[in-house]
This record gives structure tokens, C-alpha cells and sequence, in this order.
């Protein structure tokens, strides 16, 4: 994308997203996810992926923080899906065959 007077500012950004209406733009968006979702499925999922965020991890314990396990289509550099998962389960869905 050519930006001519470089990357817009936060301003107006906020502008934009202001104008735009959420009910269509979520239209457009279940619509434009539903097509790559169809395209993306007749491809194989080939990673599956686990991460615990880092600044998540609370005071009380030291084993704690936000699991996340992801789904990515890497030929197409896209991640299909994440879902926050309990750490015990997290070992699991790693192993898991798909």
C-alpha cells in the first residue's frame, strides 16, 4: 500500500473506524471469513501451535499466564483460528493428530 504522506495518524484512524457502521462492516467481514474459510479448507491445516503470552503470568503463581493454542495455513501465512486453553490442556492438543 503507497501511503504518500506516510502512516496515518491514531486521529485518524479513529475517524475512520467512527464512520464506518459495525453492523455492515461485520457483514463484510463474516463474508470475506466465510470465503477464505471455504478456500482454506480444502488445503491441510499443517501447523498447530502453543504459546504461553508473555506479562500475562499473575503474582500468585509462577506457572501461571494466558495459554494460547493456534491453527495456521503457513502456504498461505494465515492463522485460521486461536483458542485460550488451560495449560494442563494445552500439553494435549500439542500432541494431538490432525
Amino acid at each position: 500500500m503507497y501511503l504518500p504522506h506516510g502512516i496515518p495518524s491514531h486521529n485518524t484512524i479513529n475517524r475512520i473506524f467512527e464512520r464506518i457502521c459495525p453492523l455492515q462492516f461485520s457483514k463484510c467481514l463474516y463474508n470475506h471469513s466465510h470465503h477464505i474459510s471455504e478456500f482454506v479448507a480444502k488445503k491441510q491445516i499443517n501447523i498447530i501451535d502453543g504459546k504461553v503470552l508473555c506479562g500475562t503470568r499473575t503474582s500468585e503463581s509462577k506457572n501461571s499466564g494466558l495459554c494460547i493454542v493456534s491453527a495456521w495455513a503457513s502456504e498461505y501465512h494465515l492463522t485460521l483460528g486461536q483458542v485460550v486453553v488451560d495449560k494442563k490442556v494445552m500439553k494435549k492438543w500439542l500432541f494431538l493428530p490432525y
